[in-house]
């Protein structure tokens, strides 16, 4: 009875020892798949805790991309319209004045009637009034500071403005060369 006994407990603790390492297999391969989710998971948020700062790192790029283009536009428009204020100045100071009197008084006596109203820069008021009384010709003129050369005539009775400034020429020139200029000042 005690082979019996022997060989019976002999196999229990077989099929306990089988079954205490089928449970410990059991338990790693649940373990393992545990921190297999963990891991996945962690690694997920952290793709995506990348992916965010990616995300966020281009944006702030592409917003500092274009903070610094505005800022070189501005500063570049800066110094084209100084570079125009300084030609305004130059180009009245600069230019033929026994020309430009006689252009003056051409653009007077066929464009003003009796109920124009011309605006001109101060420094040419007097040359205007002395085309008007040489031509006999009774119309109003208004000192306007904006101007730096040349005239706008205005007809109040049709509503119609001329405007013959070197402003305007000076605008339409130097629009017209802007992007010549621009090559030149900026490369």
């Amino acid at each position: 009875m005690e082979k019996v006994i022997e060989k019976v407990s002999s196999k229990i603790e077989q099929e306990i020892m089988k079954q205490l390492s089928d449970a410990k297999n059991e338990a790693v391969k649940l373990i393992d798949k545990q921190y297999s989710q963990y891991f996945s998971v962690g690694r997920s948020k952290i793709e995506e805790i990348i992916t965010k700062s990616e995300e966020r790192v281009g944006g702030e790029k592409a917003r500092a991309d274009i903070e610094l283009k505005i800022s070189i536009n501005n500063e570049k428009e800066y110094w084209l319209n100084r570079l125009k204020e300084e030609l305004k100045g130059e180009i009245y100071n600069k230019m033929n004045r026994e020309k430009y009197n006689e252009t003056l008084e051409k653009i007077i006596v066929n464009s003003v009637d009796s109920n124009s109203v011309i605006y001109v820069a101060e420094k040419d008021e007097k040359i205007v009034k002395e085309i008007l009384k040489k031509n006999k010709i009774n119309s109003k003129t208004e000192i306007d500071n904006a101007i730096i050369g040349g005239v706008i005539i205005y007809h109040p009775d049709k509503g119609l403005r001329r405007d013959y400034t070197l402003n305007l020429i000076l605008e339409q020139v130097f629009d017209s060369y802007i992007d010549k200029i621009a090559s030149k000042l900026f490369g």
